[in-house]
């Protein structure tokens, strides 16, 4: 969420030390699951150092994500090395997280090469979802697509066969299409809704949910879906069959996982609602130190995309950019400041 990030359930304090004219609070958060990396708040008084937490709402990522991409003004992968490419214009607008892709219908689109990890149709299952606010729900649009020249990929999109239905084809190796659909009429325009396709290979059972509910089930078998080639958002390209298709509308949170998830994890990511899903990833922990007048935030020198933020007085103060650009020493990320007797608390944040 693009200037708006989320805070983590747990942190734990697990040193504090004093060495000669330091005092030093370290903040372990490999415990922690937040959307946007907060790494630690830490209060500066009068000389002391202290801190608060704070918890989020947010629903912890299910076991197997293997991609997640959020659209907050890029299109990364949060979760993987799988980051998208806009083609034809970037584009964003307010989401239901954050801000999320905007497709205009004249063929811009998120592209993520083919990759091994994003090839589930190999594995035992897959589920992809999303949230989608479409312009249109009259006549096919593509959510998802690993799309190839002359044939299909497995695709997810809008009105497969009828206006307003919810569809995907999980085209197999098979080079046969195995279709899942929706009554017509489920899906409207201009609203956000929660969309999701799972499939359990071993019982050959696939379902699609709309705002955290199933909406239908279809026994298609066992077979692989073909997901090797290079996977788009809100496109089919030409090429493809019946491409170029454009979506028109937006797209937000788009997540992709090796497994077929159960009805109360899919139920669990809708009723998170704008909190959105807590992502595990490899958080850089934010420690302090006092020297004299000065004290020196640092966190490791890996974590080159965070910045810092302050708050004067309290957590629920306006959190504000620190222009200050850290110094590498010994592959840490330092930056030093004054010390003031007024409480001040700094936390790491994603851009």
């Amino acid at each position: 969420m693009s200037g708006v990030p989320k805070f983590g359930n747990v942190m734990e304090v697990t040193k504090e030390e004093s060495l000669s004219n330091e005092r030093v609070l370290r903040i372990n958060p490999m415990r922690a699951q937040f959307r946007w990396a907060l790494a630690v708040c830490t209060m500066v008084c009068g000389g002391m150092l202290s801190f608060e937490l704070q918890a989020a709402d947010c629903v912890p990522a299910p076991a197997g994500m293997v991609g997640c991409w959020p659209a907050d003004g890029n299109a990364n992968d949060i979760v993987g090395t799988n980051n998208g490419t806009f083609l034809n214009g970037e584009a964003f607008d307010t989401g239901e997280v954050g801000q999320a892709f905007s497709f205009d219908g004249s063929g811009n689109n998120v592209m993520i090469p083919a990759a091994s990890s994003l090839d589930v149709g190999a594995g035992n299952g897959l589920t992809i979802e999303t949230w989608i606010n479409p312009a249109n729900v009259s006549s096919i649009e593509p959510i998802c697509e690993w799309a190839l020249n002359g044939t299909y990929g497995a695709h997810f999109g809008v009105a497969g066969s009828s206006a307003g239905s919810l569809f995907a084809n999980l085209f197999g190796t098979d080079n046969h299409s195995h279709i899942i659909e929706s009554a017509s009429g489920i899906l409207v325009n201009d609203v956000f809704q929660h969309v999701a396709v799972t499939y359990d290979k071993p019982s050959g059972i696939a379902r699609l949910f709309l705002n955290g509910v199933m909406i239908q089930q279809a026994a298609l078998g066992s077979f692989t879906p073909r997901t090797s080639s290079d996977l788009y958002i809100g496109y089919r390209p030409n090429g493809s069959p019946f491409g170029p298709i454009p979506f028109t509308g937006l797209i937000d949170e788009v997540a992709l996982y090796s497994r077929g998830l159960s009805a109360p994890e899919i139920q669990a990511i809708y009723n998170a609602g704008a909190a959105g899903k807590c992502i595990p990833a490899p958080l850089p922990p934010l420690s302090i130190a006092r020297s004299g007048s000065n004290i020196t935030l640092y966190w490791p020198g890996w974590a080159t995309n965070f910045g810092l933020q302050v708050a004067e007085g309290s957590l629920s103060a306006t959190w504000t950019n620190l222009p200050a650009n850290p110094v590498v020493t010994n592959n840490q990320n330092l930056v030093t400041l004054p010390l003031t007797n007024a409480p001040k608390f700094f936390r790491l944040y994603h851009p």
